[in-house]
């Protein structure tokens, strides 16, 4: 693994790490609603991108059905009663990073362990023995956006949520 690959890696792990450590200390701004919503959002949307392969296969060879159900998400937990400010914000980066986060855990669940029927066929170039196990292999790339997005808005989450906790 290259430099570049540890720093990436690193860096988005710790994104998704932070935002909790943030979001959940006493002073926060963000209250059960919020994180209620969000984190439901969130999950929602991944779950419809799950049903949606599930019932209609193969995964996307593109992001864009994911990019889809996660603002899809983000608006429904922004404008879905988070309360006022920074709450609609909180509650709306917490959506993101959560579809994006369980979408991209799935995708590669799904590369490794999913049904042939499930791989797009992505490396129509391969022999014809070797498509399948190919495909496999190059079916995540395309999601390495969604993962390194989800990591933005965990570490967006992280700074609003600092900069706006409560005084003591």
């Amino acid at each position: 693994m290259t430099g570049d690959a540890v720093l990436v890696i690193g860096g988005i792990t710790a994104a998704f790490v932070l935002a909790p450590v943030v979001l959940f200390p006493r002073r926060s701004v963000v209250g059960p609603r919020q994180l209620l919503t969000g984190a439901g959002s969130g999950a929602a949307a991944a779950a419809v991108w799950l049903v949606v392969v599930l019932v209609a296969p193969p995964v996307p060879p593109s992001t864009g059905a994911a990019l889809a159900v996660t603002g899809a998400a983000a608006l429904i937990a922004g404008f879905a009663g988070s309360g006022r400010g920074p709450g609609r914000l909180l509650a709306a980066l917490l959506a993101a990073a959560t579809a994006m986060g369980l979408i991209f855990a799935m995708v590669v669940t799904l590369a490794h362990w999913g049904p042939d029927t499930i791989v797009p066929d992505v490396t129509p170039q391969a022999p014809e023995a070797l498509r399948i196990p190919e495909s496999r292999i190059e079916m995540v790339d395309p999601y390495v956006l969604i993962l390194v997005l989800g990591a933005l808005a965990a570490a967006a989450l992280s700074v609003v949520t600092a900069l706006n906790r409560r005084r003591r």
